[in-house]
């Protein structure tokens, strides 16, 4: 009887996929998100270049401002109490004190960076994208100050191949390039990219792991999809579809996913489901297909304990 169960659920998440549902509207140019607790923290560029949160346990949550105006803030990154912050319009990695009174103004932490957008940090290094001219940089922050050398840098070699989005597992650095997601080992002195997966996309403006599965937007398509690194030929799977303007930054609290779309902030809940093996043999129907309300299994007729 479980995998009967087991089988229908998974039928049923196929035909459709994740339900989403609205957390907080009218939120003008969000771009990405970052966790922390049950705070999810919010950068908006134009018109108002600053950083907001909200608290996801608030029946009509309500946006807080963090921080004073910015010029163009990309990516953030919770660091122990402290936020970082791309300030890609002045060409920067800042901060912002959670500890102090909100609003807070930003203080410098890495200078020098060209069209910076996304960072992760392992240990003490930060590694930075600077998507302009296709590389990764990275600085240690204990340096006083920390100063960016260059990763790997690509530009020129693929043609427009801009670096956005990064995420990192383990040794592996993940790197959203138009067209393709690909990888670098950090533990390399010399890094090369590998090949993860091609897509459609001109860029990917997130990337995020849940597990082994890579969750990651495409933006002109108006959904959010995934892949299981653990593929060795990974196959792209949809996870939201449908969605209205511009799916962009993504942020994990407990099981639900959270991400931008336009002028709204959303969410679906993760559900994993494990399948047991199933008779391939068996031929098993579901009609009315499509349907707009009820549908019916038939020849689910062995049981199991």
């Amino acid at each position: 009887m479980k995998k009967i169960f087991t089988l229908i659920c998974c039928i049923l998440f196929q035909h459709f996929l994740f339900a989403q549902t609205e957390v907080i509207s009218g939120v003008s140019n969000a771009i990405m998100l970052e966790a922390d607790g049950n705070d999810l923290y919010i950068t908006q560029t134009d018109p108002t270049h600053k950083i907001t949160k909200i608290d996801v346990t608030a029946a009509s949550p309500s946006l807080i401002d963090v921080s004073n105006p910015l010029y163009i803030g990309y990516a953030l990154l919770l660091n122990g109490q402290d936020m970082l912050v791309v300030n890609s319009g002045f060409s920067r990695i800042s901060k912002l004190d959670l500890t102090g009174t909100l609003p807070v103004s930003p203080s410098d932490v890495v200078l020098g960076l060209t069209d910076p957008y996304d960072m992760v940090l392992n240990g003490n290094d930060l590694y930075v994208s600077e998507w302009s001219n296709g590389r990764i940089s990275k600085a240690n922050l204990t340096d006083n100050p920390p100063t960016a050398s260059i990763v790997i840098d690509i530009d020129g070699q693929f043609g427009s191949d801009y670096i956005r989005a990064l995420e990192l597992k383990g040794n592996d650095l993940y790197l959203g390039l138009q067209n393709r997601i690909a990888k670098i080992d950090i533990t390399s002195a010399n890094p090369t990219l590998v090949d993860v997966v091609t897509h459609s996309e001109n860029w990917i403006p997130d990337l995020l792991f849940v597990g082994n599965d890579l969750y990651f937007p495409l933006v002109s398509q108006g959904k959010i999809s995934k892949i299981n690194i653990t593929e060795s030929n990974p196959t792209i799977v949809d996870v939201v579809t449908g969605l209205t303007t511009n799916p962009r930054g993504m942020a994990r609290i407990g099981t639900d996913l959270y991400f931008v779309d336009g002028t709204s902030i959303k969410k679906i809940a993760l559900t994993s489901l494990s399948v047991e093996e199933v008779d391939s043999n068996a031929t098993i129907k579901l009609y009315p297909n499509p349907s707009n309300d009820h549908i019916l299994l038939s020849n689910l007729n062995k049981m199991y304990t």
